[in-house]
């Protein structure tokens, strides 16, 4: 585990922390639409549950019976027909799948970049080992762009970034210090 020179690590450190804190805003990301995804299914769930109960349960109650209630319960029964047919097509699945995929690799990963920052931190220093894993963490990243969304929510992203700035802000991170170059005799 070799040290890495002082003046020769601050790119890497640089590459290091933007990832670092790209893997958290990422982790943020995916968390959010992975949370808002499994919400819509749920609610989606529960009205087609509700409109299908049919003449037993909540349909059996007098105020589905009589009045207004008789055209409540036919739409609402309408609507969980109509969820039921469509939800297939929604890929609903597909995305809690994959933004759970995107969530808990983005975590591992913000992880391992907390690690290699905390160890830079406490040793002073960057090595050859952190930076080889670095490269490793960085070909993960590669291999999830592919599931990245399409068309990401800007505003769910710039609301993020200020979050990401407050819990890892730049001049909290660790650089070495780097003693001036000496200046050579005419």
């Amino acid at each position: 585990m070799a040290a890495i020179e002082p003046r020769e690590c601050i790119g890497h450190l640089e590459n290091i922390y933007n990832q670092y804190r790209t893997a958290l805003l990422n982790k943020k990301y995916y968390g959010c639409r992975l949370r808002r995804a499994r919400r819509v299914n749920l609610i989606i769930e529960i009205l087609i549950a509700i409109g299908a109960s049919g003449s037993a349960g909540i349909a059996g109650l007098t105020i589905w019976k009589q009045g207004a209630g008789i055209t409540a319960w036919a739409i609402i029964s309408g609507v969980a027909i109509i969820l039921s047919t469509l939800k297939p097509f929604l890929g609903l699945a597909a995305d809690i799948e994959r933004f759970g995929k995107l969530w808990g690799e983005y975590a591992s990963m913000y992880e391992a970049f907390r690690i290699i920052e905390q160890d830079c931190r406490a040793m002073e220093r960057l090595t050859t080992e952190q930076v080889d894993t670095f490269k490793r963490l960085r070909e993960r990243i590669q291999n999830l762009a592919p599931l990245d969304d399409q068309k990401p929510d800007k505003e769910l992203i710039k609301k993020l970034e200020q979050e990401v700035i407050r819990e890892i802000p730049v001049k909290g991170l660790w650089k070495p210090k780097i003693s001036p170059a000496p200046v050579a005799a005419n």
